[in-house]
């Protein structure tokens, strides 16, 4: 039979709780929220370890009124507190602002039943360690429920068997006469190695399950960058070609047909000339708006290149997409862009193409270019139609 004394165990919970801290002082992460978090996590193994690591060298019977126990359920319960401020930076949420004093309160509390009775402490600190079990449990449950990624429903998962670790523990000791405790644990002799070992695990496994997260976050971030334009905030052309197809797709089953729009600022080297690239940068900005608030948001805008705009646009028909980009072209003429105590007046031209069922997205943004170009040489602030594909 598995035997791993409780001493032991809570000994090997700290030792894990410090390899653990390592293991997250490892990642790497330029992310100042994705940092955070690690900090406060590698924080809470700290003081776990601080408060857990010393009781595997008790010599004496003195049970729970031995001061190290004291320390220790300290140490695991603002530990934890701190584990579920880290979880929560994780998903990028706040905790409570009244947390800190809650938990403040849960040690004073802890400290008054130490100075009573073993039993009253005990019974007060597996219900402290439950009720802050839950409350993590809760709030990533809250914001994830049985959704999110894979790493966000195994951390779910993780905090679930945690938090039914300590409610089995609480049960038993609230069941229990008072008289037989093994180290603030009423538990029965069999269940003891077991739960020893999931103690000595527990910190290893949280900082897994951590790392797994973060890299996951990281992983979003780069995609992110990858898909957008760092100026405007509109998609790049990466992204423009990933999603066309599901574009194409998904309205072509709804009876729609796609319409790729170029869209060019007007005489845009003149605004660099005159009020330099930061100029031009505020132009740009504003145009990506414009663009943006003119469109339904079933629209994919893409900085194409430059000043230059690329728009899939889901329609009933030319018609339509015609009327779209008119009101886009009012909208720019209507606008003047403020910067440094100059106004900027802004024009566009407009090229489009409706596209046909079978017809790939570089011919018929190539149609739309096409048209933007006759539009510029027509005279610009203009549209132009691109001829049908052959």
């Amino acid at each position: 039979m598995l035997h791993v004394d409780i001493l032991s165990a809570y000994c090997l919970c700290g030792a894990s709780a410090l390899v653990a801290a390592g293991l997250l002082l490892l990642a790497k992460v330029d992310d100042a929220k994705l940092a955070r978090a690690i900090r406060v996590m590698v924080g809470g193994f700290v003081v776990v370890a601080i408060g857990l690591f010393p009781l595997g060298f008790i010599v004496d019977d003195g049970g729970p009124r031995h001061p190290l126990f004291l320390l220790a359920t300290l140490a695991l319960l603002g530990g934890t507190a701190l584990f579920g401020w880290g979880f929560a930076f994780l998903r990028g949420a706040q905790p409570p602002r009244a947390a800190p004093v809650l938990v403040a309160l849960m040690l004073a509390a802890d400290v008054v039943a130490w100075t009573r009775s073993p039993f009253d402490f005990e019974l007060v600190f597996n219900a402290l360690a439950v009720t802050i079990a839950i409350a993590i449990t809760g709030s990533q449950w809250r914001d994830v429920g049985l959704g999110g990624t894979r790493a966000e429903r195994a951390v779910t998962a993780s905090l679930f068997v945690y938090t039914l670790a300590w409610g089995v523990r609480f049960a038993f000791t609230v069941s229990s006469d008072g008289s037989r405790s093994f180290y603030v644990a009423h538990l029965p002799s069999w269940l003891l190695p077991w739960m020893g070992l999931f103690y000595g695990m527990v910190p290893v496994i949280v900082a897994g399950l951590t790392l797994n997260l973060v890299n996951e976050r990281l992983s979003d971030r780069l995609r992110a960058m990858a898909d957008t334009d760092e100026l405007t905030g509109t998609l790049s052309r990466r992204a423009l070609r990933e999603r066309a197809p599901g574009l194409r797709l998904r309205h072509r089953d709804q009876g729609r047909a796609v319409a790729a729009i170029m869209i060019d600022i007007d005489h845009f080297k003149r605004v660099n000339d005159s009020h330099g690239h930061l100029g031009g940068d505020a132009v740009l900005k504003r145009a990506a708006q414009l663009v943006s608030q003119n469109l339904r948001s079933d629209s994919v805008v893409t900085r194409y290149g430059g000043e230059e705009f690329a728009v899939l646009l889901p329609v009933l028909g030319l018609d339509e997409a015609r009327a779209v980009a008119e009101r886009l072209r009012k909208a720019f003429e209507a606008e003047v862009v403020e910067f440094e105590g100059a106004r900027i007046g802004v024009t566009i031209s407009v090229g489009l193409a409706l596209m046909t069922p079978d017809e790939l997205l570089e011919d018929a943004l190539k149609r739309a270019d096409e048209a933007l170009y006759r539009a510029k040489n027509g005279g610009r602030n203009r549209i132009d139609v691109a001829l049908e594909a052959a």
